[in-house]
């Protein structure tokens, strides 16, 4: 692990447990802290021999850390469980009906295109849309 990462995972940690987020996250801290929630919770079951590891503490980067008291942040599951989360409930909860428009395009033939006297054919040929 270099001293970036070291340093740029103390400042998500810190960031969290402070929890200074608005509502909606720009995209570099959506990616922090999915990043930070990751490397706290991914185990690693590859044996290493003469590395005992404390209970309460994972190795993450290489490092023992504990893990008892981080702050965390959920990302696939529970997360309306999240400390900054607002719950828009005008908008769950008094569901309105919408009816379904489908814009005819510009591009749509509306008229017959209609060939008298082809060269490959005799007849009338005469091909109409008439559905969207």
């Amino acid at each position: 692990m270099s001293q970036s990462d070291y340093i740029k995972y103390k400042r998500t940690s810190n960031e969290l447990k402070y929890n200074d987020y608005s509502a909606v996250f720009n995209t570099g801290d959506y990616i922090d802290l999915k990043q930070y929630s990751l490397e706290n919770s991914i185990t690693n079951s590859k044996l290493t021999f003469n590395q005992l590891t404390p209970t309460g503490s994972k190795r993450i980067f290489n490092m023992e850390k504990r893990t008892t008291n981080c702050p965390t942040f959920p990302i696939c599951n529970a997360t309306n469980l999240r400390t900054n989360r607002v719950p828009m409930l005008n908008v769950y909860f008094t569901p309105q009906y919408v009816p379904t428009y489908v814009k005819q395009p510009t591009s749509a033939k509306t008229a017959c295109n209609c060939v008298l006297n082809s060269v490959n054919t005799e007849r009338y040929v005469c091909n109409c849309k008439t559905s969207f």
